[in-house]
């Protein structure tokens, strides 16, 4: 019974909802913009670099919220809980998603830099026009926690 309470209380102090926006990072999008929008070696090159490190800095983010969630699983599973305790590993993974979603808004951005502004035109008309899509599969942007981070529909339910 106190798993119960604890676990509902939990639910009801981080509940999240879901947002619905196109990502342009999605397979679909990058297929079209690859199309249209003819990339240099160095904008390759440039562009693997950036998803190489987001990557990187994104497993190490996922280390620490497992370690948390390992160290929350514990706490439930004995027959008195310290939900103070608890409630700060909680609180500990909410500042890491927050941290791995604002990494994402940057690397957003660095991406979106790295097109010359004809490019960068050419991929917002392709965003704008394709705003209810749907994918088959999850991009790397958004694969990673459906309920917090915007993605397109394609993304969505793939998750």
């Amino acid at each position: 019974m106190k798993k119960i309470l604890v676990l509902t209380i939990i639910m009801m102090c981080f509940g999240i909802t879901n947002a619905n926006a196109l990502c342009i990072q999605c397979p679909e999008i990058q297929k079209q913009i690859k199309k249209e929008i003819k990339l240099s070696k160095e904008q390759k090159k440039e562009i693997k670099l950036i998803k190489k490190d987001m990557k990187n800095q994104i497993k190490e983010y996922k280390k620490a919220f497992n370690k948390n969630q390992r160290k929350i699983n514990r706490i439930l599973k004995e027959d008195c809980p310290d939900v103070a305790l608890m409630m700060e590993y909680k609180n500990q993974n909410a500042a890491i998603k927050k941290d791995i979603i604002a990494l994402k808004k940057q690397k957003y951005g660095e991406l979106f830099a790295v097109y010359t502004p004809e490019q960068q035109d050419s991929a917002k008309r392709i965003l704008s026009e394709n705003s209810g899509m749907v994918t088959k599969k999850p991009c790397e942007f958004c694969n990673e926690n459906p309920k917090l981070r915007p993605k397109c529909k394609k993304c969505s339910k793939k998750m």
